[in-house]
């Protein structure tokens, strides 16, 4: 699953994957044995331990080392759009909580079915299917009253630019990067042109436009500026996207049809 996930990492540094798949394995080995270990010996009910346990280590997954939120359990309901109204509420982190609350409630379908019927396990089942049961209904009934009061109005058309880039290949050499920065601008630059009128905000994706757009001492940075200023001023459209920035600024501006930044 990880390794899948995080396939894209290998483009840049196959050390880099093996270390992020090794370390978010951890992640997994911890959950189990946090959970087995409150299920058995504390005995907090299965539907109680497992979303507290695995919405705790997603929380720390986000911060530590710089963090790093991705594979959320929550971002597997990303197009269920009634489940994850609730993260008005909490966040991606609810909704991977009430998730792994289900899942709970499904494992000890399964451990009741596979294992000895007592009345103990049969108590505990419905207990965690009436838990998760009610969690879920009033998931749903908040998203559905969520999504029927929201109102929706036609908002700009966006001009989605997405060049096809070899950028590992930039890491090679000066003289790569360079060349590398110059196809970045050419494919770009001439998509955009091609397909302006279509849009009424251009955007393209991070690290698009080279160097830091903002370096008053970085001479290259300027002739980027400058070039980039000629290109919206041709077509007549804003720009939205990500370049790196020297200073407390942001690192995803937005260049108005002079080439001016607005600074967010």
């Amino acid at each position: 699953f990880l390794s899948i996930g995080l396939a894209w990492v290998a483009n840049v540094t196959v050390l880099g994957l093996l270390g992020l798949v090794g370390l978010f394995t951890l992640t997994f080995a911890i959950f189990g044995v946090v959970v087995v270990v409150a299920r058995d010996v504390v005995r907090i009910p299965l539907v109680v331990a497992a979303p507290v346990v695995w919405t705790a280590l997603e929380y720390v997954r986000s911060f530590v080392f710089t963090g790093f939120p991705w594979l959320f359990l929550a971002h597997a309901l990303s197009d269920r759009l009634v489940l994850i109204q609730v993260a008005d509420l909490g966040g991606a982190y609810l909704v991977s909580f009430t998730a792994a609350g289900i899942a709970a409630v499904v494992a000890d379908a399964i451990r009741y079915a596979a294992g000895p019927r007592t009345s103990a396990a049969r108590r505990r089942l419905v207990v965690g299917a009436s838990v998760g049961g009610a969690v879920l209904a009033l998931q749903v009934a908040y998203g559905a009253a969520r999504l029927a009061w929201t109102r929706t109005r036609p908002g700009p058309r966006l001009l989605l630019v997405q060049g096809n880039m070899d950028t590992p290949r930039g890491a090679a050499s000066d003289e790569a990067h360079a060349e590398l920065a110059e196809d970045i601008w050419e494919v770009h630059s001439a998509l955009t042109s091609a397909h302006a009128a279509e849009g009424d905000l251009v955007v393209w994706s991070e690290s698009m436009v080279p160097n830091y757009y903002n370096d008053p001492y970085d001479t290259n940075a300027e002739a980027w500026r400058d070039r980039l200023k000629d290109l919206l001023t041709k077509i007549d459209r804003e720009l939205l996207t990500g370049s790196n920035a020297a200073g407390p600024h942001p690192s995803s501006p937005e260049w108005k049809d002079d080439g001016d930044t607005t600074g967010e």
